[in-house]
């Protein structure tokens, strides 16, 4: 691979950063909030941002370089003024529109030519990106597309160069939260980001040089190597999902891979973006079993289970239907189903079929016929739905000759359901009937539940708390599926959907309880909503949440007339700690910090990341005063955070109580307002600003 500026990796210093963290989600974390230069500019790559307006954002001196230029002079140029093929500019707009990646090869010009240069041949590599915020803008400013240049010749009046130089410049940057990778055609790394060293607990040092293989799960090692064998093939991309061994045990991760080739074809290096995508793996498999436990259940039913189109074709049938009629899948799906009705006299049971489908009527008695010519009487019921996408109607219709039959599948069924099943009595609760699953789930034997009720179980603390979640079935009032915590007989605790439903027997009703153990479906749901509300690496809340936050309270003081004020604070000297001392310690920095914090606000209050070492503390019904004595506890606690050689963190920190018909911009600009006075008089203090 090649710089096309020709610029070779430099040691990293304050001035000049190679690690490009500019680009992606985390664009400007690392650079001075109020204006100081891009770090964009600090990496040797070709690089560019384009923004939705398909205009250069920001981009490399590399970059430029291609085309004689500086990277000023191009920014705000729109991607057309560029001397590139027309092809290269469709590409970013498609990128830009379908938020895939896209790999092509261009021959380029310069806007300044120079003597004896016709042009430079450069594979050219597109990404979906996010344009982060400028120095003046605090919130991102959108989708955009992300240009990296790889040159394979040079033209020029002597002829194309007969060497390719190989650069091994950092490709994309180091803080990114994505796993980026560089591996040779051996499969050994060339490179990997500090994600990627964080999610294996290994040194860059320690992976450089070696083959990753190892550590992908031996079911999954025939499909990376198919997946990595298509890249020698056009369009030299690759999709994959693997299992590997991290520092959290097994991980489902996505890997978009893109080859380097040469001029041959031939595969010289391989780019690999990778996500953890291990929640949204599980929850797909989960919604998968769902299904299947939902057509299994389906086909279990014993009731004549059809699934009709609006005009009454046929989509599906269930096991019952073929089993009591006689019919094949193949001979119903795609007919009408008045194919089901007995010839003779056919004319009443088209009228009230019609009825039905016409939303007149809800359920009727018909005749159906089977295969042989045999009738069948059933009484049908009909509902709306959706089937695949589309509207759908879904009849059920009980065989009423054949009610021994339906007992035994009845009884079938409910032995060998998946679902937890209880046959009770309403009133008294005692336990008539339990299925194989409901033991299993609770480690009991038939002996032990049977007579009893889930009171005694331990399921319920009393016969009030049960009454209150079975009431409606047993006055005969729906009953929605409800979930409830309840007590294991072990002493553990599960969370479990609870629906119920009256069914009759010989003219005595009983209730059909029905259970599901959502308990992982719970933790897993809390734990979404967790990461998506707090910092990954210190907890704090993140900056959405925060000003959801804020919101609140804000429309709290004004309707109780209560005051509000807010605490804006960000470390000092910060980016000279990530210079000097490197990231991994700023990383523990910004946790101490935090945890310093946390342990002097109150339950009530809020501790936001507002941006890369800068923190917002809300504190709900704090008056001026109240705010300026916590954050004077909050600056004199974080003193006690080390650095080296016995330095301290200091933090300075601006106060601002709101005032009334104020907005939310106009509060945290008099936080941020002090918060500067407060470092421009020297730092580690705290600075009130005017009521």
């Amino acid at each position: 691979m090649v710089d096309p500026g020709g610029v070779q990796d430099q040691p990293q210093t304050a001035d000049a950063d190679p690690s490009f963290a500019a680009v992606g989600p985390d664009v400007g974390a690392g650079a001075d909030a109020r204006g100081g230069p891009s770090r964009l500019n600090g990496t040797g790559a070709g690089l560019a941002q384009v923004g939705s307006d398909l205009t250069v954002h920001q981009c490399t001196p590399a970059f430029a370089a291609v085309w004689n230029n500086t990277a000023d002079a191009l920014v705000g140029l729109p991607l057309s003024d560029l001397p590139l093929p027309e092809d290269v500019v469709a590409a970013a707009r498609r990128v830009l529109e379908s938020r895939t990646s896209a790999h092509l090869e261009a021959t380029v010009s310069p806007l300044c030519p120079t003597h004896g240069a016709r042009g430079r041949r450069l594979d050219v590599a597109l990404e979906p990106w996010d344009i982060g915020p400028t120095p003046s803008e605090a919130a991102p400013q959108g989708p955009g597309v992300l240009i990296l240049l790889f040159e394979t010749a040079v033209e020029s009046d002597t002829g194309p160069s007969g060497d390719k130089p190989d650069t091994d410049y950092r490709l994309i940057a180091e803080n990114q939260s994505a796993l980026v990778v560089k591996v040779g055609a051996d499969h050994r790394f060339h490179y990997v980001n500090p994600a990627y060293c964080r999610l294996f607990g290994r040194t860059r040092d320690e992976l450089i040089g070696r083959t990753f293989m190892p550590m992908v799960h031996e079911d999954d090692r025939d499909s990376t190597l198919a997946a990595l064998e298509s890249l020698n093939r056009p369009p030299h991309i690759a999709y994959l999902e693997q299992r590997a061994w991290t520092v959290r045990g097994w991980r489902w991760l996505s890997w978009q891979n893109t080859a380097v080739v040469d001029d041959t074809g031939h595969v010289l290096s391989v780019i690999g973006v990778g996500h953890d995508i291990t929640e949204r793996r599980v929850a797909r498999e989960e919604q998968q079993r769902n299904l299947a436990n939902l057509r299994a259940f389906f086909n279990l039913s014993q009731d004549l289970l059809v699934v009709l189109n609006p005009r009454g074709r046929i989509l599906e049938t269930n096991t019952a239907v073929t089993s009591r009629l006689g019919w094949s899948r193949a001979d119903l799906v795609g007919r009408s189903v008045f194919r089901l009705l007995s010839r003779w006299p056919r004319v009443v049971p088209r009228r009230r079929m019609r009825a039905i489908l016409s939303g007149a009527g809800h359920g009727e008695q018909f005749m159906l016929v089977t295969r042989d010519g045999e009738t069948v009487l059933v009484e049908s019921r009909m509902v709306e739905g959706s089937w695949n996408g589309a509207p759908a109607l879904f009849t059920s219709s009980r065989d009423l000759s054949e009610l021994a039959l339906m007992r035994e599948k009845f009884e079938r069924v409910f032995l060998d359901n998946a679902t937890m099943m209880v046959i009770s009595e309403p009133r008294s609760g005692r336990i008539l009937d339990v299925n194989g699953s409901f033991l299993r789930a609770l480690n009991l034997d038939r002996e032990d539940v049977l007579g009893r009720t889930s009171v005694d179980l331990g399921l319920f603390a009393s016969d009030e708390a049960r009454l209150q979640i079975l009431g409606d079935a047993i006055t005969g009032r729906h009953s929605s599926p409800t979930e409830v915590g309840v007590r294991l007989p072990d002493g553990g605790h599960a969370v479990v959907q609870w629906s119920t439903a009256t069914i009759s027997s010989g003219g005595t009703d009983y209730l059909l309880t029905m259970l599901t153990d959502v308990t992982q479906q719970q933790e897993l749901m809390a734990q979404l909503e967790y990461r998506a509300n707090h910092d990954g690496l210190t907890g704090a809340l993140t900056r959405q949440k925060g000003t959801a936050d804020l919101e609140k309270e804000t429309q709290r003081a004004q309707r109780q007339k209560h005051p509000t004020t807010i605490v804006l604070l960000d470390i000092d000297n910060f980016k000279a700690i990530n210079d000097q001392l490197g990231h991994v310690t700023g990383d523990r920095i910004l946790v101490e910090v935090v945890a310093r914090l946390s342990e002097r606000v109150r339950q009530t209050d809020s501790l936001v990341r507002w941006g890369g070492e800068e923190f917002l503390v809300i504190l709900p019904d704090t008056d001026a005063t109240g705010g300026g004595q916590l954050a004077e506890a909050l600056r004199a606690a974080v003193e006690r955070v080390a650095v080296a050689g016995g330095d301290r963190v200091t933090i300075s920190l601006g106060v601002a109580t709101w005032r009334p018909g104020e907005s939310l911009e106009e509060w945290v600009n008099r936080a941020d307002a002090a918060m500067y006075q407060a470092k421009r008089a020297g730092r580690n203090r705290v600075v009130l600003a005017p009521d």
